[in-house]
């Protein structure tokens, strides 16, 4: 059975995901884990799934909806979660956090331990949780320090040799969309 999962942020459509699934043994939180695995920007624990707009119980199986052909679904973000773009000089980042998690969680292994953060022209201390600084979906924290990522050299299929800076958190997608 094909299952069709929009992702949804407060305000729009971010993503669209389809995957075949088996009925009888996949439960909700099996596609749930599917799609957000999909992309190093999605976390579980920041979407709750639905169906015709109600919060689906992800223990149930695809099979128990009663689905026939195809089911259409939507991941919504949390109220709790925050989308956070971070620009650190050479890198721009976009990630997915709750608003209890400290901010320099957010840096973790990309900036050294004496790099500082700001948002909104104020400096933020790193025990300050998004929320504790007003942060709105979609804001931008900046960087200020040292960067831990590393230059790669990728030699394209044209031939030529384009150097990306990435850190240790990258995935092979993440690589690939840098270059």
């Amino acid at each position: 059975m094909r299952i069709d999962i929009s992702i949804k942020s407060k305000t729009n459509s971010m993503f669209y995901f389809q995957k075949l699934f088996e009925p009888a043994i996949t439960t909700m939180e099996d596609v749930k884990k599917a799609v957000t695995a999909s992309s190093p920007l999605y976390r579980v624990d920041c979407f709750d799934l639905y169906l015709d707009d109600k919060i689906v119980d992800l223990k149930s199986t695809i099979e128990s909806f009663g689905f026939k052909k195809k089911a259409n679904l939507e991941l919504k973000l949390k109220d709790n979660a925050v989308i956070v773009n971070l620009e650190c000089d050479p890198i721009k980042k976009k990630k997915l956090f709750l608003k209890s998690e400290k901010i320099f969680s957010l840096v973790d292994g990309i900036l050294a331990p004496e790099a500082k953060l700001g948002y909104k022209g104020d400096e933020v201390k790193r025990e300050q949780t998004f929320e504790e600084i007003g942060f709105q979906d979609g804001g931008v924290i900046i960087s200020e320090g040292p960067y831990l990522g590393f230059k790669v050299y990728v030699k394209t299929l044209t031939g030529k040799t384009v150097e990306i800076i990435v850190d240790t958190g990258y995935l092979i997608e993440d690589v690939k969309s840098a270059i």
